[in-house]
């Protein structure tokens, strides 16, 4: 009896034990199984971070090449107006010398026409020489005076003309090329 009884409790004990560790596996697996879960959440957000990520870089991506794309277009437009405003100043200083020209022929035209006229009433009042002559002389000075005057105003108009000229001119070419370099 007395052996009955400690094999009771030697079973019971078992039974306690094998219950434990029952437990024990049951706790672990239950464990394991969340661990496994976490490790899938985590991976499954990790993969949404990285497409995010992607998608992030591509978008950068597209809008520096759309900046690339616009700011060449605003150059090559600045480039573009630059040359027509280069040939449009040409084409004013061609302007520009040609007017010169027809008024310094019309200047030496008028000029000799008085001088003619000049001598024609010269030779027309050849009763009174000497005072007409003076008078002529006078009359004839005064002209080249005025005339001398004038040719010289031209001159210095014509000298700040091409002074301005290259002025605007080293302006939009120094403008260009920085246009250029940028």
């Amino acid at each position: 009896r007395a052996e009955t009884g400690e094999k009771i409790l030697q079973y019971k004990s078992k039974v306690t034990e094998e219950l434990d560790l029952k437990r024990k596996i049951q706790v672990l697996e239950a464990s394991l199984e969340e661990q496994i879960k976490m490790k899938q959440q985590a991976l499954t957000e990790f993969e949404a971070y990285k497409h995010r990520v992607e998608d992030m870089q591509l978008c950068a991506e597209a809008q520096h090449v759309q900046r690339i794309v616009t700011m060449s277009r605003e150059v090559e437009e600045i480039r573009r107006k630059f040359e027509e405003r280069l040939r449009s100043f040409g084409q004013l200083q061609v302007q520009f010398e040609k007017d010169k020209r027809l008024a310094l022929e019309d200047l030496r035209t008028a000029h000799r026409r008085e001088i003619q006229e000049l001598l024609k009433s010269q030779q027309d009042h050849s009763a009174s020489v000497s005072k007409g002559q003076e008078k002529a002389e006078e009359l004839h000075r005064m002209e080249v005076e005025a005339l001398n005057k004038t040719l010289e105003e031209l001159r210095l108009e014509r000298k700040k003309l091409i002074e301005d000229y290259e002025g605007k001119l080293h302006k939009a070419q120094s403008f260009y090329e920085h246009e250029l370099d940028t």
